[in-house]
């Protein structure tokens, strides 16, 4: 009987060390596809020029990401929306009542991540456009001596009105962040119609990898997006 008990505990072991690794590849797996088609997505939303691009071709964009228009939609007016989901968030009322499995979930190399895009329609031409990266921050990573994870945001927007109080070397764009965000670290980035392209781009990048991180997770602004912060310390240092 003791060899057959330790052929059985060698054949449970491999079994159970078989399937964690498949665990962690399709997890790790899907965590790669969801980097590389938000990179697709922010790629192909950067095209979209406000007060140029039409409804047609925005609805066109939309579509192929599986958007959601509001119900009255038309080219005179019209909003619509779209993004791209991690399993947890694509799941997100299950997980949020089974948190052990959360916790499973990021030990195996899962990073709950959500992305979106939005534009706004008016008479027949994108006037306001939206992107947004959210990457959760596990409880224990945070550093930040409490015992809750939070959610680390990265968002722009171009075709907003701004306020009159932004810096002078940039008026056309404002960096910032909310004041109050409980649970969250937040950096966004406001465009005026007015910003160049070139201005748009570099400031509105994003770090994906922090969707795809496991062991040494983002956490703070500069993470999420580092040349939207590296302006705000340029700009710091002028006053």
């Amino acid at each position: 009987m003791q060899p057959f008990r330790k052929r059985l505990l060698v054949r449970v072991a491999v079994t159970i060390t078989l399937i964690i690794a498949a665990l962690i590849a399709a997890i790790r797996v899907q965590q790669y596809v969801l980097r590389s088609r938000a990179e697709r997505l922010q790629s192909e939303l950067q095209k979209i020029e406000c007060g140029k691009t039409s409804f047609e071709q925005a609805r066109q964009l939309f579509e192929r990401w599986g958007g959601v228009f509001d119900g009255a939609c038309t080219k005179h007016k019209c909003s619509a929306e779209t993004g791209v989901h991690d399993f947890v968030y694509a799941h997100l009322r299950f997980f949020f009542n089974h948190q052990r499995l959360l916790r499973i979930y990021g030990v195996l190399g899962g990073r709950p991540a959500t992305v979106s895009a939005r534009v706004v329609v008016q008479d027949d031409v994108v006037i306001t456009k939206f992107y947004g990266v959210y990457v959760e921050v596990y409880p224990g990573e945070a550093g930040r001596g409490g015992s809750y994870g939070y959610t680390l945001i990265g968002r722009t927007a171009v075709g907003e009105g701004l306020p009159d109080t932004r810096p002078e070397t940039h008026p056309s764009y404002l960096i910032s962040w909310p004041s109050g965000c409980e649970n969250c670290v937040e950096i966004h980035a406001n465009f005026s119609s007015s910003a160049s392209t070139a201005d748009v781009q570099r400031v509105s990048t994003m770090d994906f990898s922090c969707v795809t991180r496991w062991v040494t997770p983002c956490k703070e602004k500069a993470d999420i997006m580092p040349a939207a912060w590296l302006q705000v310390q340029k700009d710091q240092q002028s006053h």
